[in-house]
Order: structure tokens, then sequence, then C-alpha cells
């Protein structure tokens, strides 16, 4: 059964005005960074289109993905359907974000304005589809800026607390398995 998908390409990525027009007509949008027009795989999440290469995510033989897409395929790359996720896009948009940094972008995670909540989204998904080296090196890079910063818990928000205590929860058998310090 092939369905047709009308999308609409925002050209702002701000998730609040993208999540505005995207309520008032309901179509698809595409993410301005991560729908990559010779990407070979599309996803949908939260009403935004991330078009990937499957050798991203199938780079680890453990990932989900990696199964996933070894199975036989019955569409054409032309009338490639969108794969529905139920995570937020701008967590996906971190694990894009993880799948594809340059070095320099990498190595920019060792500077003290790091986002610590891509992190955290980086490791919770990475951990969600059994991508056990992103996980094990998000966890390493969240664990390794609270080591010079005792403070950060006592002036982190509450709900970014929340949210690392899930993730070290959900992750703390692969991480031991990993050899993460976490």
């Amino acid at each position: 059964m092939s369905h047709t998908v009308r999308v609409r390409h925002v050209e702002n990525s701000n998730a609040d005005e993208s999540t505005t027009s995207r309520a008032t007509c309901n179509q698809p949008v595409k993410d301005n960074t991560y729908f990559l027009e010779d990407g070979d795989c599309v996803f949908i999440v939260e009403g935004t289109l991330f078009k990937l290469h499957k050798w991203s995510l199938c780079r680890d033989p453990e990932s989900m993905f990696h199964g996933m897409f070894s199975l036989p395929q019955t569409t054409s790359a032309q009338s490639m359907e969108p794969i529905p996720l139920s995570d937020t896009a701008n967590d996906f948009r971190a694990l894009c974000w993880a799948l594809y940094a340059l070095p320099c972008e990498i190595q920019d995670q060792n500077d003290s304005g790091t986002d610590i909540s891509r992190l955290v989204a980086v490791a919770n998904m990475s951990h969600k589809y059994s991508l056990p080296a992103f996980e094990k090196w998000a966890l390493s890079m969240i664990w390794q800026h609270f080591q010079p910063r005792g403070d950060y818990l006592t002036d982190c928000p509450q709900k970014m607390l929340d949210m690392m205590y899930e993730v070290t929860r959900a992750c703390a058998a692969s991480s031991r398995k990993n050899g993460c310090p976490v």
C-alpha cells in the first residue's frame, strides 16, 4: 500500500515556529538540517520528516536499525514510506547530530559550554535504539562534565535532573557492560 505524503519545507529551524506551522496545516515538514536529499530512509517524528542514510544508522552491528534494514524491503526507493517514531523531534534531531557530527563538533563537547540536554537526549536515544558506542560516548561526556563542576547538580533545572536520572537508570546495565563509569 503506497501513500503520498505532501511535504512543506520550513526554512526556519526554530522548533516553536515549526510546531505552529505544522499545527495549522497538519502536513509533515522537512527537517531543515536532517532531511538529506541523498538519504535512503525517511522517518517521521512529531510531524517532522528526517531523511537519513541507512549506513549512518547501521554502522553499529548491534543497532536496532541494522536489524531493521537487513530485512527484505518491499518498497522501491522512489516510494519511500516514512517510518513513524514515537520520539520527540528534538530528541531524534540530537541522535542525528551524533550520527553526522564532524570531528570538530565532537571535540567541542569537551568545552564547558556543552549542551548537556543534547547529550542526555543522545544517551537516551542511543539506548533506545541499541547504539552502544554512541550511548557510551554520550554517558562518558555527561560524566566528564560533572567531574569538574560539582555545583551543576544544584544549579541544574529539575526537569533536566529528572531526565538525567531516567537516562542513567535506563542505561545503567548497558553502560557497565560497555565500561562506562556512569
